[in-house]
């Protein structure tokens, strides 16, 4: 059971939340829970080509006028510029002489010269020690980013267990699930996976489950965690110091149908 200690300002609402954890530590927040009213969720991506721009666009338009030959169909694109960015990487429905039609509308305006930057979000590369593949998050210009929560999401042929990775054979090397902190250079690795019963020694919660689409495996594995109620506490992220969250990949997972992992938090006003 958790204990909450609020301290209420009777003209301006709460000023303090204090918790008790199960193990008897009290929790004391960085800020207000304003800070809440703007979180995010999001996937992690590598990104696979060069940037370009696009001319004005405002919000709700889904349809972009992009000068480059180098997006096709079913693409991911980060659309981004030095004040606001997209909240999520957005598929490219289909492309046209100088246009590209996306899956879904705008949330913001950006003026001409914004980046759209080509990326990938499939996890199920062919990786090495040698030749590491490494996917990111980041928070957007000039913010901070608490992130609590990654999501996992796997489909294989196999059918998965705990001494597996997914439903394919356990990895020779740890996939690195860490922090990079841009002030001192230095990497804190949070989770090391290999096998589904690490996900679990991890504290991920694991599902395991028949694959909703036919054509990417029969199975699925499914894990999420929760940083902030599993350690009282979280992944602060400072843009401005040049932090981010990074999986890093040495394994071949070219035999998964699919990879995918999010990540899910909120924004210091």
């Amino acid at each position: 059971m958790t204990t909450r200690i609020s301290i209420i300002d009777e003209n301006n609402g709460l000023l303090l939340a204090l918790e008790e954890t199960e193990r008897g530590s009290v929790v004391v927040p960085v800020h207000t829970t304003h800070v809440h009213e703007r979180d995010f969720i999001t996937h992690l991506y590598n990104i696979i080509d060069s940037t370009f721009t696009t001319e004005k666009c405002i919000t709700g338009d889904y349809i972009l006028p992009v000068m480059s030959d180098i997006v096709l169909a079913g693409d991911k694109v980060r659309i981004f510029d030095n004040f606001k960015r997209e909240r999520d990487v957005i598929r490219v429905s289909s492309v046209d002489t100088g246009i590209i039609t996306l899956s879904r509308r705008l949330d913001y305006s950006f003026e001409a010269g914004a980046t759209v930057q080509k990326v990938t979000v499939d996890m199920n590369v062919n990786a090495s020690m040698e030749s590491p593949v490494s996917f990111i998050y980041t928070p957007r210009v000039g913010k901070i980013h608490h992130v609590e929560t990654i999501n996992i999401y796997m489909s294989h042929t196999d059918q998965p267990y705990d001494n597996l990775f997914g439903g394919i054979a356990a990895l020779t090397n740890d996939i690195q699930i860490r922090k990079y902190s841009g002030t001192s250079n230095t990497f804190d690795t949070v989770h090391a996976i290999r096998q589904n019963r690490r996900l679990w020694q991890n504290g991920f919660s694991v599902t395991y489950g028949e694959s909703a689409h036919p054509t990417q495996g029969t199975w699925s594995t499914r894990a999420v965690i929760h940083w902030l109620s599993l350690y009282s506490a979280m992944k602060r992220l400072v843009h401005d110091d040049g932090d981010y969250i990074q999986v890093l990949i040495t394994n071949d997972l070219s035999s998964l149908a699919s990879f995918e992992m999010t990540v899910g938090g909120h924004e210091e006003l």
